[in-house]
């Protein structure tokens, strides 16, 4: 059995991760990838004092993420039993902000090919989909 990979709470460089300004949650990953490759999925989000003091001052502990491929799905808490730290969220004004990356393979209970859609969720703020294509394994074509 392969050894289940940490998330991590660094920041990412991916432009339409670092232009966030508002609330919400906002992910970003392939739009390719392979059986055997990872399947990094990158994300931040800003969150209100409010909710942040409502999400225990641990938000990441709550980020949901779900997985689709055609009658598959499935879900999972990335950083559920993740030890975190003050400074794995910054504060700025009124509002809070965290990073996150992980491997989708690491929650999925599947890994076929076929196209992916992921989302997270965090409180009541919901993400943008990925949509990933993972073609066959013997395809030479699309990666």
């Amino acid at each position: 059995m392969e050894k289940q990979k940490l998330p991590n709470v660094s920041p990412v460089n991916r432009r339409q991760l670092l232009e966030m300004s508002g609330q919400g949650i906002r992910i970003a990953g392939p739009d390719f990838t392979s059986l055997e490759a990872s399947f990094c999925i990158s994300g931040r989000f800003i969150i209100s004092k409010k909710e942040f003091e409502r999400l225990g001052r641990v938000p990441h502990k709550h980020l949901v993420l779900t997985i689709l491929r055609k009658s598959q799905h499935g879900s999972a808490h990335p950083f559920r039993n993740c030890l975190l730290f003050q400074d794995d969220v910054q504060k700025a004004a009124n509002a809070f902000s965290g990073w996150f990356s992980f491997d989708v393979w690491d929650y999925a209970n599947f890994r076929y090919e076929g196209i992916y859609y992921v989302r997270v969720s965090l409180g009541d703020a919901l993400s943008n989909v990925v949509k990933a294509t993972i073609p066959p394994a013997n395809d030479p074509g699309v990666i």
